[in-house]
């Protein structure tokens, strides 16, 4: 015999304490959709709930949370959430090459340059560029220099040779004048020839010191205002140059090519140390002069300073350049590459 609705029984709700008439098939409530109870309309879950005493009350009465301070937050910053550190994933390293440990990821410090040599001309970067200009322009300085230092000797020797002959004949007044001018005129050119082969050097430097750090993937560490005093002031040019060159004549080479650029840069550091000495005596002379042969012993320095510096600046030209060329060999270079086969 199955329970009508109106039998009594009531369909009642532990969650939401709800109560309908008993429906056959009906097991969830139609509210919070929880498990229903069939329940008999005097049962306890029927009855309301007895008042409870004061101090029950009061006992039941969770105890006040604390204020909550308040948190002034910058507009600024943005709030993100973190994992804690317990749930958080091991960092990822690749595995090692030689065996199953780990290694960090291979970092460069400058950028990695791989790939075939022997490029066509028509590759050549602007800094190769640069310097066959500087090659070029340094070969023409010098040689405008070795020029001018020649024609100062040759006017100078003039103007010894009469400074000599006036010992004991006396030369006409225009003579002397013209010579004279002739003299400061030389010596203003020899100057000026000197100060552009000075530039020539520096910039040549310049472009050979790249060149040599390119070579590598890397940029040259000393800026262009710590290059050029080091070349262009007097006095601490006789070792600046030779300075700048060997900083750079053992990158990227073998002990031969080391020792042969050592050589080269030795010669032209002793050659270039005499001249300067000799410019200075002839200088001195020339300024603490103050009789006829002190002049005349001036002149003659000076005829011989600009004599050796002639010949300095023509062996010169041709030996800077290719400081760091490697020799002329009679091999033939073939043009076959050869490859391993994969």
């Amino acid at each position: 015999m199955t329970q009508s609705p109106s039998s009594g029984l009531l369909d009642f709700c532990p969650r939401c304490r709800i109560q309908a008439p008993h429906r056959p098939g009906r097991d969830t409530c139609p509210r919070c959709d929880g498990p229903l109870s069939v329940i008999a309309p005097g049962s306890a879950a029927n009855r309301a709930p007895q008042p409870t005493p004061m101090r029950a009350r009061q006992a039941q009465r969770p105890s006040p949370k604390p204020a909550r301070q308040r948190v002034f937050r910058n507009p600024n910053m943005r709030w993100t959430a973190q994992r804690p550190p317990q749930a958080r994933p091991a960092p990822r390293r690749a595995p090692s090459v030689d065996g199953p440990g780990r290694s960090p990821i291979p970092r460069y410090a400058y950028i990695p340059r791989w790939g075939l040599p022997n490029l066509d001309p028509e590759w050549r970067s602007s800094v190769e560029d640069a310097r066959v200009n500087s090659d070029r322009q340094l070969t023409q300085a010098l040689t405008l220099t070795s020029v001018v230092f020649t024609l100062t000797a040759l006017i100078h020797l003039v103007r010894y040779v009469l400074v000599s002959v006036n010992r004991s004949v006396v030369i006409p007044s225009w003579v002397d004048r013209v010579t004279a001018l002739l003299v400061i005129f030389a010596g203003a050119c020899a100057a000026l020839a000197v100060l552009l082969a000075i530039i020539a050097v520096a910039q040549w430097l310049k472009n050979l010191r790249a060149d040599v750090y390119r070579g590598i993937g890397r940029l040259d560490p000393r800026p262009w205002w710590q290059l050029w005093p080091l070349v262009v002031v007097p006095i601490v040019n006789l070792i600046g140059p030779a300075w700048l060159l060997y900083e750079v004549a053992d990158i990227d080479v073998d002990a031969e090519t080391f020792a042969r650029r050592q050589r080269r840069m030795t010669r032209i550091l002793v050659a270039w140390v005499i001249v300067n000495i000799l410019a200075a005596v002839a200088i001195t002379y020339q300024f603490v002069a103050d009789s006829i042969q002190n002049q005349a012993d001036g002149l003659f320095f000076v005829v011989v300073s600009a004599a050796v510096s002639a010949a300095f600046s023509w062996w010169y030209r041709l030996r800077l350049p290719g400081v760091f060329d490697a020799p002329v060999t009679t091999v033939a270079e073939t043009k076959t590459r050869w490859v391993i086969a994969g």
